[in-house]
Protein backbone atom coordinates (compact mmCIF):
# COMPACT_ATOMS: atom_id res chain seq x y z
CA UNK A 1 0.00 0.00 0.00
CA UNK A 2 1.23 3.41 -0.83
CA UNK A 3 0.80 7.14 -0.46
CA UNK A 4 0.16 7.59 -4.87
CA UNK A 5 3.92 9.14 -4.27
CA UNK A 6 5.56 5.21 -3.97
CA UNK A 7 6.19 5.56 -0.42
CA UNK A 8 4.49 3.37 2.38
CA UNK A 9 1.23 4.54 3.20
CA UNK A 10 1.15 5.59 7.12
CA UNK A 11 -2.45 3.93 8.91
CA UNK A 12 -3.51 7.41 8.94
CA UNK A 13 -3.83 7.78 5.27
CA UNK A 14 -5.65 4.28 4.92
CA UNK A 15 -7.90 4.98 7.71
CA UNK A 16 -8.72 8.31 5.72
CA UNK A 17 -9.37 5.96 2.76
CA UNK A 18 -11.69 3.91 4.49
CA UNK A 19 -13.80 6.92 5.80
CA UNK A 20 -14.24 7.95 2.90
CA UNK A 21 -15.60 4.72 1.49
CA UNK A 22 -17.75 4.45 4.76
CA UNK A 23 -18.89 8.03 4.20
CA UNK A 24 -19.70 7.73 0.10
CA UNK A 25 -22.66 4.95 1.10
CA UNK A 26 -21.37 2.68 -1.61
CA UNK A 27 -20.44 0.22 1.25
CA UNK A 28 -22.61 -1.15 4.15
CA UNK A 29 -20.01 -0.70 6.62
CA UNK A 30 -20.30 0.15 10.45
CA UNK A 31 -18.91 3.60 11.47
CA UNK A 32 -16.58 1.41 13.87
CA UNK A 33 -14.86 -0.39 10.96
CA UNK A 34 -11.22 0.48 11.21
CA UNK A 35 -8.04 -0.86 9.28
CA UNK A 36 -7.38 -3.16 11.98
CA UNK A 37 -10.54 -4.26 10.95
CA UNK A 38 -9.96 -4.99 8.01
CA UNK A 39 -6.39 -6.98 8.88
CA UNK A 40 -8.86 -9.04 10.98
CA UNK A 41 -10.78 -9.76 8.40
CA UNK A 42 -8.23 -10.64 5.78
CA UNK A 43 -7.31 -13.22 8.31
CA UNK A 44 -10.51 -14.59 8.43
CA UNK A 45 -10.94 -14.75 4.82
CA UNK A 46 -7.26 -17.25 4.47
CA UNK A 47 -8.57 -19.04 7.90
CA UNK A 48 -11.83 -19.93 5.45
CA UNK A 49 -9.86 -20.94 2.54
CA UNK A 50 -7.72 -23.22 4.57
CA UNK A 51 -4.62 -21.10 4.26
CA UNK A 52 -1.96 -22.27 6.94
CA UNK A 53 -0.63 -20.46 10.36
CA UNK A 54 2.85 -20.07 8.23
CA UNK A 55 0.85 -18.16 4.93
CA UNK A 56 -0.92 -16.36 7.21
CA UNK A 57 1.92 -14.70 9.23
CA UNK A 58 4.08 -13.81 5.98
CA UNK A 59 0.85 -11.65 4.52
CA UNK A 60 0.38 -10.72 8.44
CA UNK A 61 4.27 -9.52 8.29
CA UNK A 62 3.95 -8.21 4.22
CA UNK A 63 1.16 -5.86 5.30
CA UNK A 64 2.76 -4.72 8.77
CA UNK A 65 5.78 -4.05 6.51
CA UNK A 66 4.24 -2.21 4.33
CA UNK A 67 1.79 0.28 5.95
CA UNK A 68 4.72 0.64 9.29
CA UNK A 69 7.91 1.21 7.05
CA UNK A 70 9.95 2.72 4.45
CA UNK A 71 8.98 1.51 0.92
CA UNK A 72 12.78 -0.59 1.05
CA UNK A 73 12.18 -2.37 3.98
CA UNK A 74 8.14 -3.20 2.62
CA UNK A 75 9.79 -4.62 -0.90
CA UNK A 76 12.35 -6.36 1.37
CA UNK A 77 10.05 -8.41 3.11
CA UNK A 78 7.58 -8.63 0.05
CA UNK A 79 10.80 -10.58 -2.19
CA UNK A 80 12.13 -12.70 1.03
CA UNK A 81 11.90 -16.35 0.90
Amino acid sequence: MTNGLGNAAGPWLIERALRAVKDSGDVDLPDEFTFHDLRHYLASLLIAAGADESTRSAIDAVITKRVDSSKDAADAVWTEG
